[in-house]
């Protein structure tokens, strides 16, 4: 961990951050179409905006066409960006449907 940071500081952080993108529409709250992992190749992760290096895993994230674009969309994402979005990808689904309820 850098800066001495504590794991629940950094998890949180890494939650906003993923519920951020979410808002704003940089990842959908559903699960991807198509997945791989693998060793870091130095792309921006979706999520945090920092690279994913080569001595780090992350997980590639295909979308396919209608989400928001005419043919599929791939996101490189850090495992753990991948599971603070999945946590609140949840959160946002179960947010939403809560309060469409009367």
């Amino acid at each position: 961990m850098e800066n001495g940071a504590s794991p629940i500081i950094s998890e949180l952080s890494d939650r906003d951050m993923a519920r951020a993108a979410i808002h704003a529409g940089k990842l959908p709250n559903r699960k991807p179409d198509r997945m791989w992992g693998g060793r870091g190749g130095g792309a921006e992760c979706a999520i945090c905006n920092t690279p994913v290096k080569q001595d780090e895993m992350e997980f590639e994230v295909e979308f396919s066409q209608g989400w928001h674009t005419a043919g599929p969309v791939t996101h490189h994402i850090h495992v753990r960006c991948f599971v603070a979005w999945e946590f609140e990808r949840d959160n946002v689904d179960l947010v939403q449907r809560g309060s469409a309820a009367p």
